[in-house]
């Protein structure tokens, strides 16, 4: 509507993060003990902000830029040995893209 070709658009997600950890089949605990290590589900976060400039009619050029943050606790456990820890397991988005409106 009206002369605006670009809009700017700022969104906050949150959700639950199903989160998993595995060592690969090759991975050779020193000590000679089987070593396993388990990643808690969590909670996230993902702020961002995202650009469309319209480029004709119905076609527009897109951008998105975010940042998860996910804080999930990690537990490693080989023989008696169990250490717990939060990892910061925090990424971060972008993308662009062409939009078409149908409608």
């Amino acid at each position: 509507v009206g002369s605006t070709r670009t809009l700017v658009t700022f969104s906050v997600v949150a959700g639950p993060s199903f989160n998993s950890a595995d060592f690969d089949d090759d991975f050779f605990s020193p000590s000679g003990v089987e070593s396993e290590i388990d990643a808690e589900n969590s909670f996230a976060v993902r702020p961002g902000v995202s650009v469309t400039h319209s480029l004709a009619s119905r076609v527009g050029l897109t951008g998105f830029a975010g940042y998860m943050f996910n804080r999930p606790d990690v537990t490693f456990r080989s023989g008696a040995l169990e250490i717990t820890d939060r990892w910061r397991a925090d990424s971060m988005v972008l993308s662009v893209g062409l939009v078409y409106s149908l409608f």
